[in-house]
């Protein structure tokens, strides 16, 4: 049985859209601020095989590590985020542009995964960890 419409917004607009119809969209933020230029924050939605947030997180590693140029894994543990299980890696790696430090929390909501990456150009500064940190405390998975 298919649920009737739902309700679903965005910064620009809210409007209703039969329930069949699945979220798939990219978020993308860029910093404005001058302490925030050549970062970005990415929410990306995957539906991988096995619900395992671990196991599709570390998977993800294992690739970046064969793909990326001078991949260097900073932090990978479990963590709690929005009330559930979390999974969050941080790294670098050589971009064309410089060295690229990410963040990554992986998030299962229902039978997908949310992935938030957090992206610094050259470097992590202590008020980039605080917006991440406030990024993961105001957290409401749904």
């Amino acid at each position: 049985m298919v649920a009737g419409p739902t309700p679903y917004r965005t910064n620009e607009a809210s409007f209703t859209i039969e329930a069949q119809f699945t979220d798939e969209s990219v978020n993308v933020f860029t910093g404005q601020a001058p302490d925030f230029e050549n970062t970005s924050l990415v929410i990306t939605r995957v539906r991988p095989d096995s619900p395992d947030v671990q196991a599709y997180a570390d998977e993800q590693m294992a690739i970046f590590r064969g793909t990326f140029p001078d991949y260097h894994l900073l932090k990978s543990a479990n963590t709690q985020a929005g009330g559930v299980e979390c999974r969050e890696h941080a790294f670098k790696w050589r971009s064309q542009r410089g060295t690229l430090y990410q963040w990554q929390l992986y998030m299962p909501i229902g039978g997908i995964i949310v992935v938030a990456t957090f992206s610094a150009l050259n470097q992590v500064t202590d008020r980039h960890r605080a917006t991440i940190q406030a990024f993961v405390q105001s957290l409401k998975l749904e």
